[in-house]
């Protein structure tokens, strides 16, 4: 990664974010997914970008206080574990909160394991993460 490229991500990593496309951005620039916007599936109601982005603003707003526990609700494979662990990641780094990961079996559980591990080797690799992991 070119200096220029890695400063700018250092100084944009611990920036507040202002809506749902901004989340995308941040997800995609630093843990290198893309979240799909709006609806995955035709019969459903939100997609995983709507999902984290609400997540992340209860915690910016501090609604968190009068709704204290989230629920991703989805149909299997649909990367849950995976957005839950992102959004996990990101609000760990931006809200200094501490996360509880509940999985319905040992092997989901292990699987946001590897995921929030490989997320934070990513993030390592910019020098302000360097001495601050």
């Amino acid at each position: 990664m070119s200096d220029a490229i890695e400063k700018i991500k250092t100084e944009l990593v611990l920036k507040t974010l202002n809506n749902k496309e901004e989340l995308r951005d941040w997800m995609y620039t630093f843990l290198d997914i893309k979240f799909p916007m709006g609806v995955v599936y035709p019969g459903s109601t939100h997609g995983p970008v709507d999902a984290m982005w609400r997540i992340y603003e209860l915690m910016k707003t501090r609604e968190s206080r009068d709704v204290p526990q989230v629920s991703m609700l989805a149909s299997r494979d649909s990367y849950k574990t995976l957005s839950a662990a992102a959004i996990e990641v990101l609000c760990m780094l931006h809200f200094e909160i501490s996360v509880a990961h509940g999985a319905a079996i040992k092997s989901q559980s292990e699987k946001a394991i590897q995921y929030v591990t490989s997320f934070f080797r990513k993030l390592k690799t910019l020098s302000l993460f360097l001495s601050y992991l």
